[in-house]
């Protein structure tokens, strides 16, 4: 769940998504790759697809949640084009874990965070699709009140 940091006295949250409260302040800390994988099991049974294009003829893990519903993948070319690719799928989930379960399962393809899939790739229980493509980036920021909302000067 995400924190209330404020109404929850948290000092800090760390978060991929931008803080939507005004008196939150937000610093970046690094980066996250999304990638697309499938297990060698699905691929098998389903085909491996080409390109980024080809993945609205597959079953793909949707992450949702009350917040996010990635139903459009953006990925990069290396001629510098971007695609915006619409997905469906018949799993949604709203947990990172449950759409790694999912993959690992041959249930479908799925588009996950580097730091999630790294060592599953490694180990070759998922394969990475398009490697030439870079798949979207998001910044990971370390989320925390600002000092007008914990100075106790400034209350009223």
């Amino acid at each position: 769940r995400v924190l209330d940091l404020i109404a929850e006295g948290a000092d800090i949250a760390i978060r991929i998504t931008e803080p939507k409260d005004s008196r939150l302040m937000a610093r970046k800390i690094g980066t996250v790759e999304h990638i697309a994988c499938a297990a060698p099991s699905y691929l098998a049974r389903y085909g491996t697809p080409a390109n980024p294009e080809d993945l609205s003829q597959h079953n793909c893990i949707v992450y949702q949640s009350e917040s996010r519903r990635d139903t459009n993948w953006t990925f990069h070319h290396p001629s510098g084009q971007q695609a915006t690719i619409g997905v469906k799928g018949n799993i949604k989930v709203n947990a990172t874990d449950a759409v790694l379960e999912f993959v690992l399962n041959g249930s479908g393809i799925g588009l996950l965070p580097d730091y999630a899939v790294r060592e599953a790739i490694s180990q070759g229980d998922v394969r990475q699709l398009f490697p030439m493509c870079s798949g979207q980036v998001e910044s990971i920021k370390v989320v925390f009140p600002s000092k007008a909302t914990c100075d106790p000067t400034t209350a009223t």
